[in-house]
């Protein structure tokens, strides 16, 4: 598992709304989740 990009934290420092870092979260499980079937 690789840190959490900074290009990501810096539009997350920029939107600075804790509604968007939620999302990106979902977001980023979703496609870890599509990444993991790829691999099946």
């Amino acid at each position: 598992m690789k840190p959490f990009p900074r290009q990501w934290q810096r539009l997350l420092s920029m939107m600075g709304s804790k509604r968007w870092s939620a999302l990106s979260w979902m977001i980023l499980g979703v496609r870890m989740r599509l990444a993991e079937r790829q691999r099946k």
